[in-house]
């Protein structure tokens, strides 16, 4: 935290509290404790990662509990002083920049801008995935034809591009629907492990599996494989909370209680889910390219379920492309200020276009 006054001026702050550099410039402070918990379970909660858990069996009790103790617990304890530290919006991009300085920030949020993009490079094999579920047997080809999969990816990343053309007019009502479609395939997954749609009295469901088991999983190249996902990707996101920070009355305290309030939900969330999966598919048959569109399909008539995770699939592209865009075009603007150009000029935007623009 070696910064000198121009440095803490540039970034549009004007006092040092205790709790670190605070910004100058007049956000309202509008998110509280009740904004921010269902934000961090927005952020962190990947409904396909409940499939790659159902792979490892009714076990997956164990591996879920051991990947919030060693990935998101530390995660949250780091974000948490982080915000404290560093209230800043831009989250960690800030921290980064301050603490490691300009270029290594510059980095950081480039990293932010090269995951989205990877994020939704596979949108054509999950299209593929969710169609030949929905239409059936008959449709086993689909997931299978690379030419057809690779129309798939660039007509949805043209339809990605020309959303995120204007700006956040549109993406911000893809990214809305995204949202709303994550928490309705949330919160269907979780009624399905209780209500079974066509079950019935002459008919009743059979589970292929316990969902749950306390016994020890046993430890393979693949059951690493599996945990290594869950703990490192489905557990992740809870930083991004960060990034409003400007906009958050007493950031540090807030987002670090968001944070531990979250915690045991996002847990429950998970197994439930994960139970789910377990619920109508063996564990040796998830499909960990599909999990969801193969158990909506398995719970529904085919077509029924995966016609609204087709919907969510789309969405959620949208959802992260524009928000890497953004930063993206936010991260070039903050990189020529903090540099002069070759013609001795500057971009005048500063680091509150990456909220702002939102």
């Amino acid at each position: 935290m070696n910064n000198s006054a121009e440095e803490l001026a540039a970034e549009g702050i004007g006092q040092v509290s205790n709790d670190g550099p605070v910004q100058s410039h007049t956000l309202w402070r509008t998110l509280g404790l009740r904004d921010l918990v269902p934000m961090q379970i927005l952020l962190v909660v990947g409904v396909p990662w409940a499939g790659i858990a159902a792979r490892q069996g009714g076990t997956h009790l164990w591996f879920w509990m051991a990947a919030l103790l060693t990935m998101f617990v530390p995660l949250a304890a780091v974000t948490g002083w982080c915000a404290q530290v560093w209230p800043l919006e831009g989250g960690v991009y800030q921290w980064t920049k301050f603490a490691l300085g300009p270029f290594a920030g510059f980095i950081s949020a480039w990293n932010f801008g090269v995951w989205a993009l990877l994020a939704v490079s596979n949108v054509g094999i999950l299209t593929a995935t969710s169609i030949s579920y929905g239409l059936g047997p008959r449709a086993a080809w689909i997931e299978d034809n690379h030419p057809l999969i690779a129309g798939l990816t660039i007509a949805l990343f043209l339809v990605i591009l020309f959303v995120n053309l204007p700006g956040f007019g549109i993406g911000r009502w893809v990214s809305h629907f995204g949202t709303v479609v994550t928490v309705l395939v949330t919160v269907l997954l979780m009624g399905l492990l209780f209500v079974h749609p066509n079950a019935s009295a002459i008919h009743p469901h059979v589970n292929p599996q316990a969902p749950f088991s306390l016994a020890m999983p046993t430890l393979t190249l693949m059951s690493m494989n599996l945990f290594s996902k869950i703990a490192f990707n489905a557990l992740s996101g809870l930083e991004q909370v960060a990034i409003f920070a400007g906009e958050t009355r007493n950031p540090g305290r807030a987002i670090m209680r968001s944070a531990w309030i979250a915690a045991p939900i996002i847990a429950v969330i998970y197994i439930l889910m994960t139970g789910s999966m377990l619920a109508y598919i063996p564990a040796a048959k998830v499909d960990l390219t599909g999990p969801i569109p193969q158990i909506l399909a398995a719970a529904f008539d085919s077509g029924t379920g995966t016609a609204v995770h087709q919907l969510g699939v789309d969405a959620w592209s949208g959802n992260h492309t524009s928000a890497g865009g953004r930063v993206g075009g936010a991260i070039l603007c903050n990189r020529s200020r903090d540099e002069p150009a070759t013609n001795g000029g500057r971009l005048g935007q500063d680091d509150s276009s990456m909220v702002h623009a939102s």
